[in-house]
């Protein structure tokens, strides 16, 4: 409920997305308010499959549950992917290599420098305006 108040109260102006661990918390605000974007947070391999029933628009998912097959099915349902949180080289490596979405990390400036931006932090996104990963963006 919280939620939707400050929705309402302040809709948002550059884009949202709302997400939770938690799949009664996204099928909830979705009855309430199917409007809002939203996204499945996962790191437990047992709940990972939710995401199929759930009205998401976005996975947010711990690196290590990121395969190759696993994308290809997000990207059949027309799924954003985000992971979270990267803070090796190797691992950002690999999922630009997938080309995922989006990738979260602790240390934005080692991000950068990973992607060829030496000494400074990663280009910032925004949900309407994400961040490429391909050799071009970072």
């Amino acid at each position: 409920e919280h939620v939707l108040a400050l929705y309402a109260a302040e809709p948002p102006k550059h884009g949202l997305l709302v997400s939770s661990f938690v799949p009664e918390v996204v099928e909830s605000l979705h009855r309430a308010a199917p409007q809002i974007p939203l996204g499945y947070i996962c790191k437990d391999p047992a709940k990972l499959d939710r995401w199929r029933d759930l009205p998401i628009m976005t996975a947010v998912l711990h690196f290590n549950l990121i395969s190759a097959e696993l994308l290809a099915d997000l990207r059949a349902a027309n799924k954003t992917v985000y992971s979270w949180t990267v803070n090796a080289a190797q691992e950002m490596r690999r999922l630009r290599d997938l080309e995922i979405d989006g990738i979260i990390s602790d240390d934005t400036a080692h991000l950068g420098r990973v992607f060829g931006r030496k000494g400074s932090a990663a280009p910032s996104a925004t949900a309407d305006q994400p961040v490429a990963l391909g050799d071009e963006a970072l």
